[in-house]
């Protein structure tokens, strides 16, 4: 047989047996590459997606970030996200969704929040029908969650050069507000969400009930939740509660073991308390559990309501291009300044507050 024949045969043969191999691989291991969901379920991607239920605010808002808000038809209680549709149905809580108005809504496609064993139960239930139903990764899983829905969400949409180079840009902004603040002295800081019995303010900023406020019932983020580890991975920064999650401040405590603590940030979803408000927390919380705190003693309650407040709760992309770099500059304001090459700010350079009226300008802090 001529040469070049015996080469072009065996060409064609590598070729036939490489076409074969990538079939094999790609048929035998589609499982092992194939994108799964929290429960573990390989996702299906329907051919279109032009309706979707979203059963958290952090779906919704990672949703709403990536663009696709204008396709939900039902979404969670408490979604505050100005780019869901007017007048969407909802359908519960993120902890307890209500699988009949998630079976109403029919959508092509439902995602659920592994954040609640309510939750769990529904999306067991509603894939059991037959409902294309996907478990997202809820804030045990920390930013690795964020990446993960952001990469879901890619796959489902067909976005997946926009999901990888949204990730792309979270982890870049992680990275700079870490060595942003490195080196930085440590603050020591308690985050409670709310401050027991006094839970509100009235239209122009004062408290209800603080004549009641005796230290007790004030829940706290312990050091290994969601919230302490989001801040302390883009500032110097250390909670002395222990736990992974919210818990009840133990008031012995509180009076025996927090005299080196630098800041209260109390999460706050009511109306922004005034400073004459302020003042009268801090003398009533002197005469209780609370008065040997070091925040307390000096005043350094701050006050985290609006947006901030929600996102700093959530799993989102707002996370952490909104509520993480404002939550950096609380903690180490040395690290930034008011104006580019003006002075490094202090914590007495900041408002109490933190809410929609200065959000903008703080965030435009942490880029000087």
């Amino acid at each position: 047989m001529d040469s070049k024949k015996i080469i072009a045969v065996a060409a064609v043969a590598i070729i036939a047996i490489a076409a074969c191999t990538v079939v094999f691989m790609n048929g035998d291991d589609n499982d092992s590459v194939a994108m799964k969901d929290a429960a573990g379920n390989v996702i299906e991607i329907p051919d279109e997606v032009k309706t979707i239920t979203g059963c958290s605010p952090s779906i919704v808002d990672t949703l709403c970030y990536m663009g696709y808000g204008s396709k939900l038809v039902c979404v969670s209680n408490y979604c505050t996200n100005p780019l869901v549709p007017s007048g969407t149905p909802q359908c519960g809580s993120y902890s307890n969704p209500d699988s009949d108005a998630i079976s109403t809504a029919n959508a092509d496609v439902t995602f659920l929040d592994n954040s609640g064993s309510g939750a769990k139960a529904v999306y067991e239930t509603l894939k059991a029908s037959g409902m294309n139903v996907i478990l997202t990764f809820g804030s045990d899983d920390g930013f690795d969650g964020i990446y993960k829905n952001i990469e879901i969400f890619g796959q489902i949409f067909g976005d997946e050069s926009k999901a990888d180079d949204l990730v792309k840009d979270l982890k870049s902004e992680i990275k700079y507000l870490g060595e942003k603040t490195d080196g930085a002295d440590v603050t020591e800081v308690i985050i409670t969400t709310g401050l027991g019995n006094v839970w509100s303010a009235d239209s122009d900023g004062n408290f209800v009930n603080l004549g009641a406020f005796d230290g007790s019932g004030v829940y706290v983020a312990g050091s290994g939740s969601t919230a302490s580890q989001f801040i302390g991975n883009v500032s110097e920064m250390k909670n002395p509660i222990e736990g992974s999650s919210w818990v009840p401040a133990d008031t012995d405590y509180i009076s025996t073991k927090t005299a080196d603590v630098d800041v209260i940030m109390v999460t706050w979803g009511g109306t922004t308390p005034n400073a004459d408000a302020k003042a009268k927390l801090i003398e009533q919380m002197k005469t209780t559990a609370w008065a040997n705190c070091g925040a307390v003693q000096e005043g350094n309650i701050v006050f985290v309501c609006g947006k901030t407040n929600s996102d700093i709760s959530r799993l989102t992309p707002y996370t952490v291009f909104d509520a993480l770099p404002i939550m950096s500059l609380y903690m180490n304001p040395e690290c930034y300044k008011a104006t580019a090459g003006g002075e490094a700010l202090s914590l007495d350079d900041l408002p109490f507050y933190i809410d929609d009226s200065n959000y903008e300008m703080l965030k435009g802090y942490t880029e000087n």
